[in-house]
């Protein structure tokens, strides 16, 4: 964030203001090949992360995403697009795997008011 070059630097001040979250992936359980809804049965939503492949292509939504996509069919659809696909895409035809994380949090802090908690 300091040195990145798509983005202005952070500054040292932002840094003590800055929420910092950290999400370490389990590893990766491949599932099973089959409809969207079989692909679907294979997740537990706001648990599982997926990670979709076709052709080189690849897309992952960790599983927080869940709470910004809490439908099933949308979390697919949407991961398809994320990996430059149709929404309509067939689920047939990629491969798919699933994980965990274990998610490390860092608050920022308000000056005067210490961290802020996590």
């Amino acid at each position: 964030a300091f040195s990145d070059t798509r983005f202005p630097p952070l500054t040292p001040q932002e840094w003590d203001r800055t929420d910092l979250e950290i999400s370490i992936l389990s590893e990766l359980v491949p599932l099973a090949r089959g409809s969207e809804a079989e692909l679907l049965g294979q997740l537990e939503p706001g648990r599982h992360g997926l990670v979709i492949e076709w052709q080189g292509a690849r897309a992952t939504f960790l599983p927080k995403v869940w709470e910004q996509v809490p439908a099933p069919r949308d979390f697919l659809q949407q991961l398809k697009l994320k990996a430059g696909w149709p929404r309509d895409f067939r689920a047939e035809e990629i491969s798919a795997w699933r994980y965990e994380t274990l998610v490390i949090e860092r608050g920022g802090r308000t000056p005067g008011r210490g961290p802020v908690a996590s």
